[in-house]
């Protein structure tokens, strides 16, 4: 992980540790959104006012003030949730920021009403002014979570003004696909034929999907012979033996959607590189420094 991206995550945990205690039976949500209750983080918090038809469709959003130096949370009750599984937290944003920034962030937890011990992590940031925009959290529950906490904010720099604007705001569990290289690396040697597998998470009991997978080479060409389908699985991992290629860059093109339904089907693209020895010494060095 490189030193930002750390120092960015420490601050974002560091925040949720220091904020106000979690709250108790005499503090009241001051909303109810998305199916279940919204509390104050923060003193700022109290400015926050709910617009009944305020949001993009003519729903309910939230108007978060923009307050120097401060931050304005809602944080969400301790919602139960199974370890493994996969999630999307998403919500339509509509900043119109000076000197801040807005977050949506999601962090698990072993127990309902810790503040400490916090299992995991994900968040995404925003900033700017514009117009109604789509901001999403794709997060996994670590083994020993039980329950999860969701949270809006708008934080405030020197001189900071403007409003935020939040809605349609959901937490539902998703599916999640991946293509898993031997060793983890996504890098062959010229005349390998590496086995892979296709890892789907998040699925839940009963659920079947088909699956499609097609290489391609760096000009976007399809690679014949370089495709497979999986047809009614169920998740876990599915192994793809792949032919050997020339040295080069390949594109991997995977499409997964439910078997039993119409829903818009899952597409992801990744890449791989098939590298001679010594350039892929070079690459398996590079890759070990970015994650030091």
């Amino acid at each position: 992980m490189s030193t930002a991206k750390f120092v960015l995550m420490l601050i974002t945990v560091s925040a949720f540790c220091a904020a106000a205690p979690a709250q108790t039976a005499g503090d009241g949500p001051i909303l109810s959104l998305a199916g279940y209750q919204w509390y104050p983080d923060a003193p700022e918090s109290a400015a926050i006012s709910a617009l009944p038809e305020g949001g993009p469709r003519g729903g309910q959003a939230v108007a978060f003030p923009v307050v120097p130096r401060q931050s304005c949370p809602l944080l969400s009750e301790a919602l139960p949730v199974e370890p493994g599984r996969a999630f999307t937290f998403s919500a339509q944003v509509k900043p119109d920021i000076h000197n801040g920034r807005g977050d949506l962030l999601v962090v698990f937890l072993r127990e309902k009403d810790d503040r400490e011990d916090l299992l995991a992590v994900d968040s995404v940031t925003f900033a700017g002014k514009g117009g109604w925009r789509s901001v999403t959290v794709n997060t996994v529950s670590p083994p020993e979570a039980r329950f999860v906490r969701l949270r809006m904010n708008v934080e405030g720099s020197e001189d900071a003004r403007g409003t935020v604007m939040f809605a349609d705001v959901s937490f539902v569990p998703s599916v999640g696909v991946s293509l898993l290289f031997p060793d983890g690396i996504n890098v062959a040697a010229p005349g390998d034929a590496p086995e892979v597998s296709l890892h789907l998470y998040g699925a839940r009991d009963g659920w079947r999907f088909d699956a499609a997978a097609q290489v391609f080479d760096v000009d976007g060409n399809p690679i014949e012979g370089a495709q497979i389908k999986w047809r009614d699985i169920t998740g876990g991992e599915q192994p793809w033996q792949l032919p050997a290629f020339g040295p080069g860059h390949y594109t991997i093109e995977i499409e997964v959607a439910r078997a039993e339904t119409e829903g818009q089907p899952i597409r992801k693209r990744i890449g791989f590189a098939v590298l001679s020895a010594l350039d892929r010494t070079k690459a398996t060095a590079g890759i070990e420094r970015d994650l030091q």
